[in-house]
């Protein structure tokens, strides 16, 4: 989870004006149809052009000068690894909403099992 946050937030400030921005991070809980932990990474940045949101989440992609462009493919690894999903809504000029669904244990659902090998 925290390299996901710090990825995005990562992602987040460098896409910041020189003058500066916001990074705003929202943790929910959602619970239609399936329960569900909502965390949202805003940013006040330069937004994503249409054309590049189909390839960000791509090894190696890179719209920078310097970088490896493995940023956003291993939060997207990292994510299914989890078993949540990612998406993203950006605007150029406005900013970006990257939103991470994390799958939530209901609270009627019984506590896990600790299988830590002690008896």
């Amino acid at each position: 989870l925290r390299r996901i946050i710090d990825n995005l937030v990562r992602n987040g400030l460098e896409s910041l004006p020189p003058e500066g921005g916001a990074i705003t991070l929202n943790l929910r809980e959602e619970r239609s149809p399936e329960p569900v932990i909502v965390l949202e990474v805003r940013d006040e940045g330069s937004g994503i052009a249409a054309v590049e949101l189909e390839r960000i989440f791509d090894d190696f992609y890179t719209t920078k000068a310097e970088g490896t462009g493995l940023g956003l493919s291993n939060v997207r690894r990292l994510v299914a690894d989890c078993g949540a999903t990612i998406s993203v809504a950006s605007a150029v000029g406005r900013g970006s909403v990257f939103t991470v669904r994390f799958p939530a244990q209901d609270e009627a659902d019984p506590e896990p099992e600790d299988h830590t090998g002690d008896s």
